[in-house]
C-alpha cells in the first residue's frame, strides 16, 4: 500500500535539455604588409653651393660740391683726337648727388654712381675682344644724341656696353657694371644724353730757363 502511494505521487522534474552553444567561427588573422618607408626630398642644402666671384671694394668716393647744385660737368679731350676737329674737348652734364667724378683702376677719369654699386662710366677707345665673346653693334640715339652703341657679351651675359658719339667730337664711352645692369645702364644714359663739345682749355705753357750768355 505505501508502494503505491509513492507511485502515485506527483511525477519528477525532470530539467530541459539543451544542445550546447555553437563556438564561435575563429576569423583569420589579417597580416598587414608594411609600407615602404618615403624616400626623402632633395633639399636645397644637397645642392652644391653656387660659386660666386669675389667682386673688388667699392671706391671711395668725394662729398658732393653742393647739395643744392643742380648738375655738375664733366669735360675732357675726346677718345678719337684725330677725328675730331681741333680745339674741341665733350663735356657732360651728370647729378652729383648721384655721381662722383673720380678715378677708374686705370687713373682715368671716370663717373662713378653713388647708389647703384659697381655702375660706371669711362672714357674708351675701339679695341678688340678675346675669343669667346660676342658683339651687338647698333646705331641710335640717346637722347638727341646719335651714338654706336656696342654690347659685348661673354657667354651669353653682357659684361659692358660701349658708347661712341659722331660729329664734332668724337668720342667713346663705357659703362660696366654687376648685378643692377639695367639701372646702371638708364642712369649712365641720362648723363650721356647731354653730350655736347666746349672749347678746349688752352695749352699751359711751360717756362724753360734760357741760358745767359757766356762773358
Amino acid at each position: 500500500m505505501l508502494l503505491a502511494c509513492v507511485a502515485c505521487g506527483p511525477a519528477a522534474t525532470v530539467p530541459a535539455s539543451y544542445p550546447p552553444p555553437a563556438a564561435s567561427p575563429q576569423l583569420p588573422t589579417a597580416s598587414l604588409t608594411p609600407l615602404p618607408s618615403p624616400t626623402p626630398l632633395t633639399t636645397p642644402t644637397d645642392l652644391p653651393p653656387t660659386p660666386t666671384e669675389t667682386l673688388p671694394p667699392t671706391p671711395e668716393l668725394p662729398t658732393p660740391a653742393s647739395l643744392t647744385q643742380a648738375l655738375e660737368t664733366w669735360s675732357g679731350a675726346p677718345t678719337y683726337v684725330a677725328e675730331s676737329q681741333p680745339g674741341l674737348y665733350f663735356s657732360v652734364e651728370y647729378d652729383g648727388s648721384s655721381w662722383a667724378l673720380t678715378e677708374d683702376e686705370l687713373g682715368s677719369p671716370a663717373l662713378v654712381h653713388r647708389h647703384i654699386p659697381y655702375c660706371q662710366i669711362a672714357p674708351v677707345g675701339g679695341r678688340g675682344l678675346p675669343a669667346g665673346w660676342t658683339v651687338d653693334d647698333q646705331f641710335r640715339a640717346v637722347g638727341e644724341v646719335q651714338y654706336e652703341v656696342v654690347t659685348a657679351s661673354q657667354d651669353g651675359v653682357v659684361q659692358f656696353v660701349n658708347y661712341f658719339s659722331g660729329g664734332a667730337v668724337q668720342t667713346g664711352f663705357q659703362v660696366t657694371f654687376q648685378e643692377q645692369r639695367d639701372e646702371c645702364l638708364q642712369a649712365a644714359e641720362a648723363v650721356l644724353a647731354t653730350l655736347t663739345s666746349v672749347p678746349a682749355p688752352p695749352a699751359t705753357l711751360t717756362p724753360t730757363e734760357t741760358e745767359s750768355p757766356s762773358p
